[in-house]
């Protein structure tokens, strides 16, 4: 494997577990989601990122300090803030049809076409609706494993690859440009005028820098 095509597989990896923590990290912080969330926060610095070849180390790096910084809040209760944040009357929402103008039926029908399309297993996950900050952004996440895992079936040819490859591009593109850019900067902006707590602020600042990089 080239150092190029090595580079690209890494970055593909790392995204998928930011995108994932960052959707584990805006779940209900009760006392089980919290210890899941800092089980996989503490795997993920585990990485040697002075040995990988990711394609942009400096990025990555101003992420890893802000999820470093998130290890203080790891026997700290958190589930009240969130419930502040977004269960009180006139909260932070924090799913799609809150922030565009569009009938929430339509959202949500789109939505899991994309979900269903590429075998997102939303429908067995806890319940909630399927355009929430936390659903849309694991969906993210999956999107690049399922580009891993591709690369990596040597059942395929490398034209066969390219072929596929080139086609969940273009479903993450649109499920960006379509869905999840039209709402998120602004979840964000409205995240940081709502709390001043840190784990919060620095997960929407993790968030911003993801979402610069995909524009």
């Amino acid at each position: 494997m080239n150092l190029t095509k090595e580079k690209y597989i890494q970055d593909l990896l790392i995204q998928a577990d930011l995108y994932r923590l960052v959707s584990l990290g805006l779940e209900v912080m009760d006392w089980e989601n919290q210890s899941i969330f800092f089980e996989n926060l503490e795997e993920f610095l585990s990485i040697d990122f002075d040995n990988i070849l990711v394609i942009d180390k400096n990025f990555y790096q101003l992420i890893i300090d802000l999820l470093r910084e998130l290890m203080i809040f790891k026997n700290q209760p958190l589930e009240g803030e969130y419930h502040r944040l977004f269960d009180l009357q006139g909260g932070l929402s924090n799913s799609e049809a809150g922030y565009v103008k569009i009938e929430k039926g339509n959202i949500l029908n789109d939505i899991t076409s994309f979900y269903k399309a590429l075998d997102f297993p939303y429908i067995v996950e806890k319940v909630g609706s399927p355009d929430t900050i936390t659903k849309e952004t694991g969906f993210i996440s999956f999107m690049f494993l399922k580009e891993f895992a591709l690369l990596q079936d040597d059942s395929l040819s490398e034209m066969e690859k390219e072929e596929k490859k080139e086609i969940l591009k273009e479903i993450r593109f649109k499920f960006l440009n379509d869905h999840y850019l039209t709402w998120v900067p602004e979840f964000i902006n409205t995240l940081f005028e709502t709390t001043e707590h840190r784990f919060y602020i620095n997960l929407g600042k993790i968030l911003q820098l993801l979402i610069e990089k995909v524009h």
